[in-house]
């Protein structure tokens, strides 16, 4: 090739790259004018959109993103590129290549487009292709309030549509369930790094009461209790708020939803629920609600109560009275006949006082409740993880430099007897109170094992060695 060739596509080159820069700048201002009509998003500053700055320089350089994706101009056009381009969710092409996937530079047009609260719902609940909600959940993880990221997952963290995550052809595929809860649980994605979460913690608990809800969801399947959960039936639900724990609460069915926004049907029933209790109405799933319990009998008031000196009990007025408690028999030692035993420990025995005071100040903690519960079994987890990772490198083979060290204490041993200094009991001793290994056990194989010079060959060596050390001390 010529020098005015090189020159001409080196040129061409610098002119593809600054109209793609320009282009990719022009979007992500139109993007800003949008205002609030889209989900605010929330960037650090350092990177554009979050994402890793490599994987965002290659996007706006891309051919695919300058010459397909800069011409879209709505969302639903995004949405249709995705049904008909979209195989898998990688930042990457297959092949090892740092060219961007077609998934990400349609990630990266949305973010530039924005999209409001209506469009991600139905974005996330497309019935066409998971790819479709999987960029949604992206859209949500990488650039939108991590304060708000639980509410928008919640309703997917168990569907089952099947969708491939990685770019070769050989990957796994994975449930929508499984990839929104690695979204929320990992740092990573593929090698870039995720934005961190502050609550990464609090959602750890939510993912485990997800996790029981998911269980009783299936029981009640099982057991076809889900045919009892009909409009008008008293049931106990699941509610909680900033201010209160999660509890348990009596609800009465309003609404039960079988299909969604767009009229299809949902593959589990939503349910609608009033409590009367605060007098509000909530959405709530299958896992969250439970059969009504019987109750023994009607609850008695306060002031309905009178106390018995008789029978040391309460019973509420015009209740019979209750039956004598020792009716036609002896009394048991130590019981005062007014009702009750006495004050005072019966003779020969020891006074009980103190263990009855730590009973009561051990009473009187308040158990911890369900959600501190799970923060415990989440710092066990996250402790347990550490430690898991602490043995897998431990376990890890020695590299080169390591093997070939034979100085400091632990060091390998090497073929001529020295190494560290470790010592203990078991093993022969050998020179410096080293142990001896397995390695010094087969060393006087292998030494055997090589060729024997000859005695002219041997006289020759030494000669030469001779020489050497008197031409060079």
């Amino acid at each position: 090739m010529s020098r005015s060739a090189l020159v001409r596509q080196e040129a061409s080159q610098k002119e593809r790259e600054r109209h793609a820069t320009s282009t990719f700048e022009r979007l992500v201002r139109e993007g800003d004018e949008v205002g609030a009509r889209a989900i605010p998003l929330v960037c650090d500053g350092e990177t554009l959109f979050n994402m890793n700055a490599m994987l965002i320089n290659n996007i706006s350089r891309s051919p695919y993103f300058v010459g397909k994706c800069a011409l879209l101009t709505g969302w639903e056009e995004v949405v249709d590129e995705i049904y008909y381009t979209v195989n898998h969710v990688h930042p990457w092409t297959a092949g090892g290549t740092k060219v961007p996937s077609s998934a990400f530079c349609l990630l990266v047009r949305l973010f530039t487009i924005r999209v409001s609260e209506k469009q991600m719902k139905t974005i996330l609940a497309h019935p066409d292709s998971p790819y479709i909600r999987a960029i949604g959940f992206l859209y949500l993880r990488y650039a939108t309030n991590p304060a708000t990221l639980w509410g928008w997952m919640k309703p997917y963290l168990y569907d089952t549509e099947k969708m491939k995550s990685g770019a070769s052809a050989r990957s796994a595929e994975i449930t929508i369930g499984e990839f929104a809860r690695g979204l929320l649980t990992d740092n990573s994605y593929h090698g870039t790094v995720l934005p961190r979460l502050p609550n990464a913690r609090e959602i750890k608990v939510q993912l485990l009461l997800a996790e029981e809800n998911e269980s009783r969801a299936q029981a009640h399947m099982r057991s076809g209790a889900v045919r009892q959960f009909v409009e008008g039936v008293e049931v106990r639900a699941l509610y909680g708020d900033e201010e209160n724990p999660t509890t348990w609460y009596d609800a009465v069915i309003q609404k039960v939803e079988t299909k969604d926004e767009h009229g299809e049907p949902l593959g589990r029933d939503r349910y609608t629920v009033h409590f009367p209790e605060y007098e509000n109405t909530e959405l709530v799933f299958l896992g969250e609600l439970d059969v009504m319990t019987r109750r023994r009998g009607p609850a008695v008031p306060m002031e309905d109560r009178h106390f018995d000196e008789d029978r040391r009990a309460y019973p509420p007025r015009g209740y019979p009275e209750l039956p004598p408690r020792y009716d036609g028999r002896p009394p048991p030692r130590g019981y005062d006949r007014r009702g009750g035993y006495r004050h005072s420990p019966p003779r020969g025995r020891p006074s009980r006082s103190r263990s009855r005071d730590r009973d009561y100040e051990r009473e009187s903690i308040p158990p911890p409740s369900r959600e501190e519960e799970l923060m415990r079994e989440v710092v066990r987890r996250e402790r347990d993880a550490i430690a898991a990772r602490g043995r897998a490198y431990s376990q890890r083979p020695a590299t080169f430099k390591t093997s070939m060290a034979s100085n400091g204490p632990g060091a390998p041993p090497d073929i001529g007897g020295r190494g560290g200094g470790r010592s203990g009991g078991g093993r022969p001793k050998l020179g410096h109170g080293r142990q001896a290994t397995t390695t010094d056990r087969l060393i006087p194989d292998a030494v055997a094992a090589l060729p024997q010079r000859s005695v002219e060959e041997a006289a020759a060596v030494e000669e030469k060695r001779k020489r050497l050390r008197e031409k060079y001390g």
